[in-house]
């Protein structure tokens, strides 16, 4: 998390990611914690996080995570995730109309020592993602030690 200094104010880049990091503690993931904040002029249009669709059981109430035993890393066994990827619950809360030229920030917490790590957009999310918006800003693993 980035905090002001004396009387430095943080960047508006720095608030969206510290809105997404505040936002990745809320996953109900057990392998990794996303945020994602969608933003537009400077407004925010959407938030989300990893997790389980409402109304169904997810890892944290389980207590395990399908992926952990088998070793799987990022990109590995979507398909026996239970959990909605953080951009795409951001993105399921506006229309195209909203998000066509909006900045999508993201950041990514290791639940084990809470460390920030390098957040890209998971290639579902990006495959799919037609919303023309200029830019992705995700936050580097050097952003934590600011």
């Amino acid at each position: 998390m980035i905090i002001s200094r004396g009387s430095e104010r943080v960047s508006k880049e720095d608030t969206y990611l510290n809105c997404a990091e505040v936002f990745a503690y809320r996953s109900t993931c057990l392998k990794r914690k996303y945020g994602a904040v969608i933003v537009k002029n400077d407004a925010v249009l959407s938030t989300g996080y990893n997790g389980s669709p409402r109304g169904t059981e997810n890892c944290c109430d389980r207590g395990e995570c399908p992926r952990i035993p088998l070793g799987l890393h990022q990109g590995e066994g979507y398909g026996m995730c239970r959990a909605v990827h953080a951009e795409a619950n951001a993105l399921l809360n506006c229309s195209r109309e909203q998000t066509v030229g909006a900045d999508l920030y993201l950041t990514g917490v290791n639940p084990s020592d809470g460390s920030v790590h390098k957040a890209k957009p998971c290639p579902p999310v990006r495959k799919n993602d037609n919303t023309g918006r200029d830019k992705e800003r995700i936050s580097p693993p050097e952003r934590r030690s600011q």
